[in-house]
């Protein structure tokens, strides 16, 4: 699999709250929520990808790994083009103190590289969800973040660091306007 996890980061303070391991083993808790995706278009994007033409990823939070939060996060990859589906409880989540403004400016997420946690499938905390046990961001064509899993290595190589003059380019205002060649 080209990435092994999905993270939760409080969206004030870029915090990891919930992390779990993406599986493409059927789960029922993900099935309704492929049920419910629209089809995509059939255009391949140029170049087209190297994923299966066709693949369903699903995380599960349980409750007692993840600090008291449940739920799932689903995504379908059809031709190279991705919808999800997640729903986390956080009604009883013990992490919440640890992230000002959960509720008025929630969570953010991103598919990490890998998943080393070997005694659970999902968890919470900077600890249970950190670099040593996910990585960093999933990060195949180099746009290099600093938070990207290649910063060190092939972002480095390229001469794309902070310390290089290089700016990330890619947020969610340019994002956001379809200005896809900004970034």
């Amino acid at each position: 699999m080209q990435w092994s996890s999905i993270i939760f980061h409080c969206a004030s303070t870029d915090a990891r709250l919930l992390c779990a391991k993406l599986s493409t083993t059927d789960n029922t808790a993900c099935s309704t929520a492929f049920e419910t995706f629209t089809p995509v278009p059939t255009a391949v994007p140029s170049p087209a990808p190297t994923i299966p033409s066709s693949v369903k990823y699903c995380a599960t939070f349980r409750s007692n790994y993840a600090a008291d939060a449940n739920g799932f996060f689903a995504m379908e990859i059809i031709d190279g083009v991705a919808k999800y589906a997640y729903n986390v409880n956080l009604t009883h989540f013990a992490l919440s103190s640890t992230c000002s403004g959960l509720s008025s400016k929630g969570l953010k997420f991103h598919l990490h590289s890998y998943w080393k946690n070997s005694s659970a499938s999902s968890s919470a905390g900077s600890t249970y969800c950190g670099a040593t046990l996910t990585g960093g961001h999933y990060d195949p064509k180099l746009a290099c973040s600093a938070s990207s899993q290649s910063s060190s290595t092939g972002c480095a190589n390229l001469g794309r660091t902070s310390s290089k003059g290089y700016l990330y380019s890619c947020n969610s205002t340019v994002y956001g306007s379809g200005d896809y060649a900004a970034w």
